[in-house]
């Protein structure tokens, strides 16, 4: 996931797919884990090097037109950017890098703001009064009317 909340886990997807019509043999996955981030469980069998912070896996061959799916789940241990490197080698490619981003935060970071239509009211007639009630990117809007009705709509 791109952003996480501590404590929560995060399921993380290595694609590894062959576009080619022959087979791409001898592929080897490494995969370096920060210290932020807990493996949980693990789709396919792995060696790990604990020292090193590293999942790997060895696949014989994937067939052209196919792929080969890793896939893991991880609890976010620590704030901050996390970063999962993965490099990937074959005997028949060079090798390819990617990584994994997740953003994990500590808190909600919730905002609030509150605004009214500008105009006077007289006493005795009705205002309407826009209160938004912000947690990261969803916003949940409450339109009081006359303080005595609420309507909540969500959009992102």
């Amino acid at each position: 996931p791109g952003q996480n909340y501590i404590g929560r886990e995060g399921v993380y997807t290595i694609q590894l797919q062959n576009t080619s019509e022959m087979s791409i043999t001898k592929i080897g996955v490494e995969l370096s884990v920060p210290n932020g981030l807990q493996i949980d469980t693990i789709s396919q069998q792995a060696k790990i090097n604990k020292a090193a912070g590293t999942l790997s896996w060895q696949f014989e061959s994937i067939p052209g037109n196919q792929q080969q799916v890793i896939q893991f789940r991880a609890k976010a241990i620590a704030v901050g950017s996390q970063i999962c490197r993965v490099n990937v080698r074959t005997s028949e490619t060079a090798s390819k890098q990617m990584s994994l981003q997740t953003q994990v935060l500590g808190r909600a970071d919730l905002s609030i703001r509150v605004s009214d239509s500008g105009a006077p009211v007289g006493i005795g007639s009705k205002s309407d009064f826009n209160i938004e009630v912000g947690v990261t990117s969803i916003w949940i809007v409450w339109i009081a009317r006359d303080l005595r009705e609420l309507n909540v709509n969500s959009y992102c």
